[in-house]
């Protein structure tokens, strides 16, 4: 190999042997990549670089070989000396994959494709070496497994490529991903070829510390890479690159310090990181310098580019003198010329070349420019801070460093950047090298390229240069840092030195113009501390050369000290400071400035600087005026923590400690000693600074204004704060006290309040605590009665001043308040300690408590007070604050405090009269924090300074208030439950007790109060409870340290207060109050079981008696509470505990299950047997249950079973128990039974029946009585029970209702008969479906309670049941030994079976009691009494339960068979003398007993005649039973529901019956809507609703004609029940049936009109024609006929606005009633419009008429939510599903809804004439997302089914929203498009008939008008209008003219042809139409001839 230089850069190539080329290149006669290149287009400047570089490289070859080889060739070798090796313009490797990598590294543009492949590169060549990894040995042989598929030549020749490209390309890259992962790849090959990798970067030697220093000599060839490195690892912008560039350098310094630490390459090539302080080797440091001098002599950015990659023309220029070299580095002329000349060529082939770039070229050239530039300048200056002084004095360095003249042309730059990084590196180079500013004496001999002389000499002129030109702010800084180390470096030449290669004067005025710009705006912050040093610096006075040149001038102003001039310059530059921050720092450099003049001392060996007593002055008004801006213009902080309050407050730092210098001087220089060798500036000026014209004149007040005034108080106090101490000397204290006086004296005449602000206040204190009180006023003695001295100006100022600012400060609300109070009582305080008598003292202290008292003073002022004057005397002078004024007033304040206190927690108004008389003058009329002055008062305040706090108050205070916080502890024992009421101190307003509680506790104070009041206090506090008791009294218990007396005592006297409670009796019909005392009472409780040792103990409260319960479960004969009372006592404190874990402790752990029995007897209800279901019975159970944690919880501890037990024994006590009055506790004990066996066995044991319970069938299974023939199912096959495809081929009934089918296997003729239970609706099982209904594995639980039940309940008292006994606990035992048997048979199972079973037994007693049942029946004269207790106890047994829970299966569980004793009822029914008697004389109780008999036997009715004559049997009893002058209608009107009910659901399986075939039972209906209408129901009627609801919904969803007689008869009755909460939801329901029929209400021919319509129909009638009149009737007649009266005079009422008469005056309720009665007349118009389209025209016009429609919808609007989704279903919220009651937001929306779509018309005149702005824009949207996507999509379903289009066809599509109809007439085709509107109806339709054929234009143009006068202005709907278009078309091809006012020849509204002519023109008109015309025209005149009207009806 051999190289060329061109300007020191090495460009290489590759000589390949021409031999060695030939054996190894193909047989085309390839000679190398050069030869290569001559013959491609890479040859041309646009090629590739690489093949640019590599051309260049051929042609010198011919030039400089010959002579190169032959040099080379003389030279001798060296011993073992290798070939050097060079960086390689192409890869000289035979691998494949590095060819491609290289190719997209070197090649591609793409950022991304050149770091991934440079990535992969790293990777697959260079990969990370394991820690444990040995290095390679040497440069042969393998990589020992490291990248083993490539060899050691490999590796080199990629890295010698891969060096040339980042010499080249890669490292200038403008993309930073680029340059860094080139720098991690070159790091990367480091450990792997580590010699090679040391020769390419550091030359053969590798340290090159023995290289020759001639120049002549091998160069480090690759300095482009180390360079360019070292700058990068400091100035690249991007971290990454720094970093990684960084990491390289630490391997090349490593590298080149191994040799002279005698380390081998191996030993340190895993090394971790050196520091990158270390010091470079000399041939890294002359690499570095030698790259940054060849970078910084490019002028622009076209020569660095040209640098990196030279075009063709530089490289020939540069190959033809690259012999040259040797003659350059000798010195000659002539090669300096021709050097010249080659740069010459140079700049104008980069000036051809860049003239070529593009924009985006030229950018990306001059960011590389900029960004190499600024990295050479930072490596430099870090080169400098490594080496210091003593490398840079090395001749191979000082040679190579770049040259004066390139750093001079960086510095006077235009680009910023780069004078900025040059005046950093020049400040560097001063600081680390001042021998290359300075020089030494043999800098020039040693050939230095930075000669020290030339650069000082460049220096001189440009510093004051530099600073008139620079303009960029951000450069300032450096520039001065250049300058101040600049000057240090001469510090070594003496007294003046750098002075004397700079002129001071020139500087001075440079330096000053400088200043009085503020340096463009630079950040004052930090440059403005660099000014004091420079000023330090400069000399006093010019030379004498210069005076004797400037006489003639000014000589005070030539004679002015230049370190003056510059101060100077400086205060005048504030002005020009960017921001008040830069001003701050300008005024803090001034003041700092100046102190050092004046307090500076002349050096012997410096220059005397000659200062007069003026510049003195004027120094110290320097001084002055910083302080006055500060006083004045200093910004305030207003509590924000910025930029400029750092500055402000760094500022006043520096003020005070210069003030407290200039003043230590002063005093210092007043001694005798020094005064006359003292020549400082502030000896000469203190009088003067201190006195009038100094600080005083700064400090006046006196021409400021008032916003000045506030600034100068406010920042003088601020500063004296930060002053140290002084002594009485100070010269502060006379400027001090002229500013008190000052402040004082401008109170009086100008303030209204006379008192001072918060800053003023602020200051005053801080000059008595500077000066001292006794400095400030004026002490005139005066003899007092103590004959002690007394200052009279201080008492005065406290008696007057100060107690006036106390309080008018204390009055104001702001936030500042607390901060001015202490300001005055610290002045109080501190004039009170100048007072030398303490009696003085006392009664100051006196008179100023007294008069603030009288001012109703707030407390937190007098805390304030107290704890700063306590604070101060200390404990041992506490007296002087303890006074009897004091006492009374904190007497006074408890007593108002705790009366308030009472009368606000009194709920009850006990309180309330209590001190009313009083009320003016008793009122606290105190504010402030109460809670701080009480505890202030008792020395407990946290804010107290002197300890542990001292007592300021009396004993006897604190017993006054103990006894006034205790006064609910003495309540006489006896009194009322809501006597002692009062809420709970939830906030803790109760600040005594929260005080004395706190002085309880306090370690100072614990003796002050006795144990006794320590209990009274703390059982208080238990009785209120909140915060009190759980911040300040709950620790009593928590405490170790409190004793157990107080313990004990405190929880004995609350459990005696609960239990006492608990047995008192509760209020009587007052549930609100009772309420209110459970809550508070289970609260007390709540907080008694936390304190107590046995956390679960309900004997502490009095809940654990079981007498207490039982005694609660019975009411007494006046009715009482108290089980409601214990219930919710109880509830609520289970609510108080915090876990459900702990709540059944608290009940379990107590009496076990015995006390849970009792409580769940006691609170189930056992009032209005047959009125209340089970479930309302036990919902006080259900809450307890769930409270308690629910089934789960109790069912996980085994206490469901052992709970039931006890109830079955409990039970059994009772019923053998003859004690009367058991009954209504054997009835709850019962119910309590089932309720715990619900829990026990949630689910049924028996086996369902296939058809019977759908509610318990899994999805997958299917009904046999759903199943149809043809429908395809999966058949489960076999033992198996394998799903096969299966089709129902024939359904078998002979064997009803147990149906089987035959089947069909999918692909087998095969068919088979099986059950429906192998029938399956999914192809596999659903297993999940077992977890909703799990195997029962309860059987022997089951048994076992069964058992018990049996063996307790049944068998000992069934034998001796007397149904002949009249006794009520005779009949109650009857019954619930009855209904424990459906508790047997429905919860817990007849599990056994067999002879001795609960099955056989239970069997064995029901067949007995029906047998008797049917003895008793089959008498010719039954004895009805005796049938009744057998046909209850049967009826119960079986199911029909009224204590337990009912059940209809338990006859199909017994198999028992009922039909005997039915059909012994029906004969008995069927006779009808027997019969007539009864209804005659009924026995009630007899036929309710029949009915419930029904309920629980239905099931077994199979047979269709059977229920014709239980259908029969029914009637009759309803006859009987449902009479309105029963007292029983409602209990018998139920049973008649549920028996209905009941034989409903079981003749569903009956196939030869029908229920809508029986007259009977729509009777039977028609009587229950009757009993409905008209029974008074109320809240408590819920079982009753419940079961007429259930039977509506079952009629109504199987049967509904079976409803239309009743709703026909009822219809005026159930408009008058949507005004009944509890009525109203079946009403609509019935309402809503009844306007589904499509019959009229009334026949037209019969229509009888209400009353009050057709009073109102006269009314309408007085202002109208006759024609018009027989119109309006017509339309109320129509009206009349379909809507119900009192539905006619409901949208009247509406309309006028007139007063609603119903009972119920809710407004709410009033307006649900309108909303529902309006929706309804809404869906009887849409069904009568369906009917006959005249009727919505007749019942729309009487709704117009009424002005219903205006009033209803404003009043649904302020209701509705308008605000819904598409996907929400509006009609939800009235479907029969929903078993809600009505929601008013719901059904509003829903009546918007509603009448938007069934009158548009109506709604569209309302929406434009009288509906709100505000709700234009939300309806119109409601109607468009919501409204009128239903209506299109409702007429288009409309259109669909309709069956009178005949041969018109119609079409439609909700997308478009178009309708189109065709209809074809003779031989035209007539075609009509109808386009809805999105807004529709509040938009009109448009009509078009433009496609009709063969019609003329004025006909279908009239066909189009008919439409939309349908559509527009009738309410019609599409369908309507499209079928009157249809006859209108109809009737004019049959030859009729339509009437010329509609242009219709049917009437819009009657359907009616023209029937009036003119006897002029012979003209038809419709009558409706003419009459219109008349009276919008306001005369009578034909239409057409207008000719006075005269014409005739035809």
């Amino acid at each position: 190999t051999s190289s060329t230089h061109d300007h020191g850069i090495s460009h290489t190539e590759v000589i390949v042997d021409s031999k060695t080329m030939t054996s190894s290149a193909p047989s085309s006669g390839f000679r190398g990549f050069a030869d290569f290149a001559k013959h491609t287009d890479f040859a041309t400047a646009s090629g590739s670089t690489t093949a640019a570089a590599t051309l260049a490289a051929a042609r010198r070859k011919g030039q400089g070989q010959d002579k190169q080889q032959r040099q080379q060739e003389d030279q001798p070798k060296k011993k073992g000396e290798q070939p050097l090796l060079r960086p390689s313009p192409i890869y000289t490797g035979n691998d494949v994959r590095l060819t491609v990598l290289f190719r997209k590294i070197g090649q591609k543009r793409d950022p991304i494709t050149k770091v991934r492949a440079l990535e992969e590169l790293t990777c697959v060549v260079y990969p990370r070496l394991p820690s444990s990894s040995a290095p390679p040995s040497g440069n042969g042989g393998s990589d020992n497994g490291i990248g083993e598929s490539f060899t050691r030549p490999e590796k080199i020749a990629a890295l010698s490529h891969l060096l040339y490209l980042h010499e080249t390309k890669l490292g200038y890259d403008n993309n930073s991903s680029v340059r860094a992962a080139s720098y991690a790849a070159l790091t990367a090959a480091r450990v792997h070829v580590p010699k090679a990798w040391i020769s390419l970067l550091l030359g053969s030697g590798g340290s090159g510390e023995d290289a020759s220093d001639d120049d002549n000599g091998q160069e480090n060839h690759s300095a482009m890479a180390v360079g360019m490195a070292w700058g990068a690892s400091r100035g690249d912008p991007a971290a990454e690159v720094a970093r990684n560039a960084a990491a390289f350098i630490n391997e090349l310094v490593t590298a080149s310090t191994a040799k002279k630490d005698g380390e081998s390459d191996n030993d340190n090539y895993a090394a971790s990181s050196p520091p990158t302080a270390r010091t470079p080797g000399r041939t890294v440091q002359m690499a570095i310098c030698h790259y940054s001098k060849i970078v910084l002599g490019c002028k622009r950015p076209s020569m660095l580019q040209e640098v990196i990659n030279p075009t063709s023309l530089t490289l020939a220029g540069a190959g033809s003198n690259s012999n040259s070299g040797g003659a350059v580095n000798n010195g000659s002329n002539k090669g300096k010329k021709k050097k010249a000349d080659a740069n010459s060529a140079a700049a104008a082939a980069a000036a051809v070349a860049a003239s070529t770039m593009s924009e985006s070229e030229r950018e990306e050239m001059e960011e590389r420019y900029e960004r190499v530039i600024l990295s050479v300048l930072v490596g430099l200056g870090w080169l400098l801070e490594c080496q210091h002084d003593e490398a840079t004095s090395s001749l191979s360095v000082m040679k190579t460093f770049p040259e004066a003249v390139s750093i001079v042309r960086l510095m006077t730059s235009t680009r910023g950047s780069f004078r900025r990084g040059t005046y950093t590196l020049v400040g560097q180079m001063c600081q680390f090298a001042p021998s290359l500013i300075v020089g030494g004496k043999d800098d020039i001999d040693n050939g230095s390229s930075v000669s020290s002389s030339s650069m000082s000499c460049s220096l001189k002129p440009l510093i004051p240069n530099l600073l008139t030109s620079e303009k960029d702010p951000s450069n300032f800084v450096s520039l001065l840092e250049m300058i101040l180390s600049y000057l240090s470096a001469f510090q070594a030449g003496g007294v003046g030195g750098a002075w004397k290669e700079l002129d001071p004067v020139a500087f001075t005025k440079s330096l000053c113009k400088a200043l009085r710009r503020g340096c463009c705006g630079a950040n004052a912050a930090v440059w403005g501390p660099i000014i004091l040093p420079i000023v330090a610096s400069l000399p006093g006075r010019k030379s004498e050369d210069e005076e004797e040149e400037g006489k003639g001038k000014d000589e005070e102003k030539e004679k002015e000290p230049l370190p003056l001039l510059v101060v100077s310059s400086l205060w005048e530059g504030r002005k020009s400071a960017a921001s008040t921050t830069d001003t701050i720092a300008i005024v803090c450099a001034v003041a700092e400035c100046a102190t050092y003049l004046l307090l500076r001392r002349p050096r012997p060996n410096r220059n005397p600087v000659i200062f007069t007593e003026s510049h003195w002055k004027a120094c110290g008004q320097l001084f002055l005026n910083a302080l006055g801006w500060y006083l004045v213009e200093a910004p305030e902080g207003g509590g924000s923590y910025g930029p400029m309050v750092v500055a402000g407050d760094g500022l006043c730092k520096t003020l005070s400690r210069d003030l407290h210098k200039l003043d230590f001087a002063s005093l210092s220089s007043s001694s005798t000693e020094e005064e006359n060798d003292d020549t400082r500036g502030i000896t000469v000026v203190k009088s003067w600074l201190w006195g009038e014209e100094g600080l005083q004149h700064t400090l006046s007040l006196e021409q400021r204004n008032s916003d000045e005034q506030e600034s100068t108080v406010r920042n003088w106090g601020t500063l004296l704060k930060r002053l140290p101490a002084t002594s009485s000397e100070s010269h502060l204290i006379p400027a001090c006290k002229m500013l008190f006086h000052s402040i004082m004296d401008n109170l009086l005449p100008e303030r209204k309040n006379k008192t001072c602000t918060d800053d003023e206040g602020g200051l005053l204190l801080s000059i008595l605590q500077f000066c001292g009180v006794e400095n400030i006023f004026s002490i005139t003695q005066e003899l007092g009665e103590s004959g002690v001295s007394m200052s009279a100006s201080i008492e005065r100022f406290c008696v007057n001043d100060l107690l006036r600012w106390i309080l008018v400060h204390a009055a104001s609300t702001s936030s500042s308040t607390s901060t001015a109070v202490t300001t005055d009582f610290e002045l109080f305080k501190l004039c009170m300690q100048a007072i030398p008598s303490s009696t003085r003292q006392k009664q100051i202290w006196e008179t100023v408590l007294q008069e603030l008292i009288k001012s109703y003073c707030d407390y937190t002022t007098l805390a304030v007070g107290l704890r700063t004057l306590v604070g101060v005397v200390g404990s041992g002078k506490a007296d002087l604050v303890k006074c009897e004024a004091l006492d009374t007033f904190c007497i006074d304040t408890a007593d108002q405090v705790m009366a308030a206190y009472r009368r606000k927690h009194d709920i009850l108004g006990h309180h309330a009269d209590d001190e009313l008389d009083e009320e003016e003058d008793s009122p606290v009329k105190h504010r402030g924090d109460l809670s701080l002055f009480l505890k202030t008062c008792v020395g407990i305040s946290k804010d107290c300074r002197s300890g542990g706090g001292i007592l300021v108050v009396s004993t006897s205070v604190i017993r006054h208030w103990i006894n006034l916080c205790c006064g609910r502890s003495s309540v006489v024992a006896g009194t009322k439950l809501e006597d002692s009421l009062i809420l709970e101190d939830e906030s803790g307003v109760n600040i005594l007790l929260k005080t004395l509680l706190d002085l309880v506790s306090s370690v100072h104070h614990s003796n002050i109060i006795s144990h006794d009041e320590t209990v009274k206090l703390v059982y208080e506090s238990w009785l209120e409870g909140g915060k009190t008791w759980d911040l300040c009294a709950v620790k009593f218990f928590d405490s170790t340290g409190t004793s157990n007396a107080l313990r004990e005592q405190v929880i004995s006297i609350a459990s005696s207060s609960l239990y006492d409670d608990i047995h008192s009796e509760p209020p009587a019909d007052d549930h609100a109050l009772l309420e209110l005392i459970c809550q508070a009472w289970a609260k007390r409780a709540a907080r008694l079981i936390r304190i107590h040792p046995a956390k679960s103990c309900l004997a502490s409260i009095g809940l654990s008696s079981i007498e207490l319960w039982d005694k609660a479960a019975v009411p007494l004969e006046g009715g009482n509470n108290e089980s409601e009372f214990l219930f919710l006592c109880f509830m609520y404190l289970l609510h108080e505990i915090d876990s459900d874990t702990h709540r059944r402790d608290l009940l379990f752990n107590n009496l076990g299950t015995e006390l849970f029995v009792h409580i769940q007897t006691c609170i189930s209800k056992s009032c209005a047997p047959h009125l209340e279901s089970f479930q309302s019975r036990t919902v006080r159970n259900r809450q307890l249950m769930e409270t308690l944690g629910g089934r789960d919880a109790l069912l996980a501890q085994s206490l469901l079973e052992d709970c039931c037990k006890y109830n079955v024994d409990f039970l059994h006590e009772l019923m053998k128990d003859k004690m009367p009055g058991n009954g209504t506790l054997m009835k709850q004990a019962l119910t309590s039974l089932s309720f715990l066996l619900s829990h026990l066995f949630p689910s049924a044991w028996h086996i369902q029946d296939s058809s019977s319970d759908k509610d318990n069938i899994r999805d997958d299974d299917v009904i046999a009585a759903d199943v149809k023939k043809g429908d395809s199912l999966w058949y489960e096959k076999g033992e198996q029970r394998e799903r096969v495809k299966a089709t129902i081929m024939k359904i078998h009934a002979d064997d009803f209702p147990n149906l089987y089918f035959t089947v069909k296997e999918e692909g087998s003729n095969r068919e088979r008969q099986t059950v429906a239970s192998r029938l399956k609706r999914n192809p596999k099982s659903d297993d999940s479906r077992e977890e909703l209904f799990p195997v029962v594995v309860d059987a022997d639980q089951r048994e076992r309670v069964g058992r018990c039940i049996l063996d307790r309940l049944i068998k000992p008292f069934i034998s001796e049941l007397r149904f002949d006994d009249d006794d009520a606990d005779t009949r109650a035992k009857n019954e619930v030994s009855a209904e424990s048997m459906n508790i047997l048979i429905s919860q817990c199972g007849l599990v056994s079976v067999g002879i001795g079973s609960v099955r056989y037994d239970t069997f064995k007693t029901v067949s007995s009691i029906e047998r008797d049942l049917c003895d008793a029946l089959s008498t010719s004269e039954p004895s009805l009494a005796k049938c009744i207790p057998l046909l209850r106890c049967l009826s119960l047994a079986m199911g029909c339960g009224i204590y337990t829970a009912p059940s209809q299966n338990n006859v199909s569980v017994v198999k028992m068979d009922s039909c005997r004793s039915i059909s012994k009822l029906l004969d008995l029914y069927e006779n009808v003398s027997w019969l007539g008697a009864q209804r005659t004389d009924p026995m009630e109780s007899f036929h309710s007993s029949v009915l419930m008999w029904l309920v629980a036997a239905a099931s077994a009715i199979k047979d269709g005649e059977t229920f014709r004559r239980v259908s029969a049997m029914m009637h009759s009893l309803s006859d009987i039973l449902l009479l309105h002058d029963s007292r029983n209608l409602a209990i018998n009107s139920l049973h008649v529901m549920k028996a209905m009910g009941s034989l409903q659901v079981a003749s569903e399986h009956c196939m030869d019956y029908s229920s809508v075939d029986s007259d009977d039972e729509k009777n039977v209906l028609s009587k229950l809507t009757d009993c409905f209408v008209n029974t008074s129901l109320d809240g408590s009627s819920g079982l009753w609703i419940e079961a007429f609801s259930s039977l509506l919904q079952q009629n109504y969803k199987k049967s509904p004609v079976m409803l239309l007689p009743a709703t026909n008869s009822f219809s005026n009755e159930l408009c008058d029940c949507l005004f009944d909460p509890v009525k109203r939801w079946c009403a609509f329901q019935l309402l809503h049936l009844f306007a589904k029929d499509s019959q009229p209400l009334q026949s037209c021919d019969d229509v009888i009109i209400p009353s009050e319509t057709e009073q109102q129909l006269s009314v309408w009638k007085e202002t109208m024609d006759e024609e018009e009149s027989i119109e309006l009737e017509e339309d109320v007649s129509v009206a009349a006929s379909w809507l119900p009266g009192r539905m006619m005079s409901l949208l009247q009422n509406i309309g006028s606005g007139s007063p609603s008469t119903r009972s119920n005056p809710d407004p709410q309720v009033q307006l649900m009633g309108n909303l529902l009665a309006w929706v309804a007349s809404l869906d009887i118009l849409d069904v009568a419009g369906s009917v006959d389209m005249r009727n919505r025209s007749h019942i729309s016009s009487f709704i117009q008429k009424t002005n219903a429609l205006g009033c209803i919808v404003n009043l649904a609007l302020d209701e509705a939510d308008l605000d819904v989704s598409r996907s929400e279903n509006i009609f939800a919220c009235i479907d029969l599903d929903c078993k809600e009651d009505f929601l008013i937001q719901k059904v509003a929306t829903l009546a918007v809804f509603r009448t938007v779509e069934s009158l548009p018309t109506l709604v569209k005149t309302w929406y434009n004439d009288d509906c709100p702005r505000f709700l234009r824009q939300k309806l119109g949207v409601f109607v468009e997302n919501i409204v009128a996507p239903a209506t299109l999509q409702r007429e288009l379903v409309r259109i669909k089914d309709a069956t009178s289009f005949g041969e018109m066809t119609v079409s439609g599509s909700c997308v478009s929203r178009e309708i189109i109809a065709t209809y074809q007439q003779d031989e035209c085709q007539l075609s009509v498009m109808i386009r809805m509107p999105s807004t529709f109806p509040l938009r009109n339709v448009e009509v078009d008939c433009q496609k009709t054929m063969g019609i003329a234009e004025k006909r279908w143009r009239r066909w189009s008008l008919q439409i939309m006068l349908m559509l527009n202005n009738q309410d019609g709907s599409v369908l309507d209008a499209l079928l009157l278009w249809k006859q209108n078309v109809d009737k004019e091809f049959d030859g009729v003219e339509p009437c010329p006012v509609c242009y219709s020849v049917l009437c819009i509204k009657t359907h009616r042809m023209p029937n009036l002519e003119c006897k002029t023109c012979h003209n038809r008109f419709h009558t409706s139409c003419l009459m219109k015309w008349f009276q919008s025209s306001g005369k009578s005149q034909c239409v057409i001839c207008q000719q006075p009207w005269s014409g005739t009806k035809v």
